[in-house]
């Protein structure tokens, strides 16, 4: 699971970075217009936000926190350095996303989600929460993993001959809930389990 994942994230930010960075005449005609108006915005988000999914999966991996303690605090500083720019550019282009007032809402949702679990689990390290720290830090991967959601639901949904218009804003909301509701799940899978019992 762990190199499916490593996989999917190095695909994404590397797709995504190099488009973002191209000729702008290569951008979708429905992005295009906000893309060229909003240039740095989208160029920095493109790749800091590239740079957190790509540290995401070594953060994650138990066998380098474990291992090579200094590697990890290294990739965790260089991806909360890269958080800062990616969480307020994100939340400014959501504010002017594609797809009207229901795509901008779930992308708003999703910046400050994105956000704050950040912030909570560098919150949480700074204090020597560690246990705190790595269920933020999923919630939080888990939040940065909409980015390669949306575009997977995307192309899925439109290679079933479905009109993109129609889809962007349900695939904006798609692109996070399930992978925030599948991350609570896991951290509290004991109690669920418990309960199922029950």
């Amino acid at each position: 699971m762990w190199y499916l994942l490593v996989y999917l994230a190095a695909l994404y930010a590397t797709r995504a970075a190099a488009h973002i960075l191209g000729d702008p005449q290569h951008f979708s005609p429905y992005f295009y217009d906000k893309y060229v108006a909003h240039l740095w915005l989208v160029r920095t988000h493109g790749v800091t936000g590239a740079l957190n999914l790509l540290l995401g999966p070594w953060l994650l991996s138990s066998r380098v926190r474990n291992n090579w303690p200094c590697w990890h605090r290294l990739l965790g500083k260089l991806y909360f350095l890269a958080l800062v720019p990616a969480a307020l550019t994100g939340l400014a282009l959501s504010c002017i996303a594609y797809g009207g007032i229901t795509a901008s809402s779930a992308l708003v949702f999703l910046s400050m989600g994105w956000a704050y679990s950040g912030w909570r689990a560098y919150q949480s390290i700074r204090v020597g929460n560690v246990s705190a720290h790595r269920l933020w830090m999923f919630r939080h991967y888990a939040l940065t993993l909409a980015a390669v959601s949306l575009r997977i639901q995307s192309a899925w949904r439109l290679g079933l001959g479905e009109d993109f218009p129609a889809i962007y804003a349900q695939c904006a909301w798609m692109s996070w809930l399930p992978n925030l509701l599948l991350a609570e799940c896991y951290i509290h899978r004991k109690t669920l389990t418990s309960w199922i019992r029950w």
